[in-house]
This record gives structure tokens, sequence and C-alpha cells, in this order.
């Protein structure tokens, strides 16, 4: 949806009365029918308001948006200066130049310059803006429901990355049952995305693969668990060792150049022959 910003920034060598050389300066911005004002301040020719006014495209019937600086008083506030934009005129964003304010000289209501210049940003956006959900909302502002309803939803997008792992080979693999040549994979499991690699050509302790597994992973990274498991029937898998892998510790590659290959222990407590063994190894690179 379109919406129209005003944000008034400040002002500078305003005007003060004649009589009494005071002034308590505050901003209005009228569209059509719909008029709203900033906070006013006492005694300043120099206020800092950064506020932002934001009005539905849908709702405006005004060709014209008057920006005014008037001074409070307790009968009739009086006029000190404005400034007039034709909508037709006010750029749309497409990007972020229209976020840096510039300086207005004030005219009188006869379109003459005046002592006294305002600091503005005025632009036509939607409400996918960053500032949408702190600005004061013309039209809107009188029900909180509705206010609720018009922001913007934001969906982030989360930092995606491809994780590779190049499993090449691992030793010393230590099966529960000493006498049987184990067949064995590698499977990887990331969050709740898992893979493996195909079982290795030849039965033995020291198998060989040089297969790479592809996983996405997604920021904050969680940990990658590596198991080497042997197949020791058609529906029964046994573990051989796990390590766990920080994804904080892989190298991230950003061009071609060669990831390092590294020796990662795996570890599981087996019993062979009344002895407690455990460490194997597994021969693989990430990136």
């Amino acid at each position: 949806m379109q919406y129209l910003f005003v944000r008034v920034v400040k002002a500078r060598d305003l005007r003060t009365k004649h009589l009494t050389g005071r002034l308590d300066p505050y901003v209005e911005v009228k569209l059509g029918n719909n008029k709203d004002k900033t906070r006013h301040f006492e005694k300043t020719t120099n206020p800092e308001w950064n506020h932002m006014f934001v009005s539905s495209h849908d709702r405006i019937e005004a060709s014209l948006l008057e920006v005014t600086v008037k001074d409070r008083d307790f009968v009739n506030d009086d006029f000190v200066g404005g400034h007039m934009f034709d909508l037709c005129e006010i750029p749309k964003l497409v990007a972020q130049e229209y976020f840096v304010p510039q300086w207005y000289r004030l005219e009188d209501r006869r379109g003459y310059k005046v002592k006294g210049e305002l600091l503005l940003a005025v632009w036509m956006g939607t409400q996918a803006e960053e500032i949408f959900p702190e600005a004061w909302h013309s039209d809107d502002a009188s029900s909180a429901d509705v206010m609720a309803n018009i922001r913007s939803k934001v969906y982030l997008f989360p930092k995606l990355w491809y994780l590779r792992v190049d499993v090449f080979k691992a030793q010393d693999l230590i099966p529960s049952d000493e006498y049987r040549l184990p067949e064995v994979f590698v499977k990887a499991s990331l969050g709740n995305q898992t893979r493996h690699t195909k079982v290795a050509n030849r039965e033995s302790f020291n198998p060989v693969w040089d297969e790479y597994l592809m996983i996405v992973a997604v920021e904050p990274f969680d940990v990658l668990i590596l198991s080497v498991e042997d197949k020791v029937a058609s529906d029964k898998d046994e573990v051989l060792g796990r390590c766990v892998v920080p994804l904080s510790d892989v190298e991230m590659r950003l061009d071609e150049k060669p990831v390092r290959c590294l020796w990662y222990e795996s570890v599981k407590q087996v019993t062979t022959r009344g002895e407690r063994k455990g460490k194997s190894g597994l021969f693989a690179t990430f990136s």
C-alpha cells in the first residue's frame, strides 16, 4: 500500500513576535481536512521535533500538502510561515535518497519568502519502510486495532549456505563383532536433515568412499553430527563411531580455493575380549 511520509526534523532562525520577542513554535501538517501537529517548544527559534507523519494514499482527497509553523498562544495560534507541496511532484521512494531531509525556506500566506527555514523530508512509500511502525498515522491513530492491522507484515528470509562434506576414508574401525568385516557408510545430520554415503565398495576396517554430501545450512548454524555406521543386517545399522563438528569451525569457501582435508576422531566405547576400546578416525573435509 502507498503512504505519504512527512518527516519534520527541525527549524532554524524563526521570527518571533514583534511585541514580546517570544516564540512557542510547533508544526502543523494539513492534508485536505486532516490536520496533525507536533508538540510545541517554549521560547525558542530553533526547535527540533524529529517527528514523522504518515497518511494512507487511498484516503488522500487533496492535491496540496501544507506544512506550517505556528506559534502557540492562549487564544489563537499565530502563523509564522509555511511551505506548500504539490502531491503530484512528491517523489516515490525507490532507494534511500529520499530519506535525506532538505531545508525549505518559509513563506507567508501570499507565497513570499519570510525569515526562517524548516528541515523536512517528504516522499511516497509503502508500509514496508523500516520507520513505518514508529510513525504517527494521521488517518488511523484513533484505533489501536486499526494500527495493528495496517502495519507491515515482515517476513525474514534466513541466510542460507550450502554445506559440502567430502568423505574420503576411515581407519581403525572397531565393530562389535571382530570376526566380521563391516559394511560401512557415513551419515551426516544437521538439524532435521540427514544425508549418507553409499556403503563402501569393499568390506574393510579402513573403508574408502571418496564421496561428497550436500546439506543446506541456515544461520544461526547448528552442529553437524557425523556417524560411521555398519550395516549389520538389512534392517539394522550399528554405529561404530560418532563425532560432532561445530559449523562455526568450518571454513567458508567464497572462491575456488581448495579446502584442506582433516582427520576427525569418532568415538564409541565397545568391549572386545573384555577390553574397552573406542577411537577411530574419519578423513573428511567441509566447506
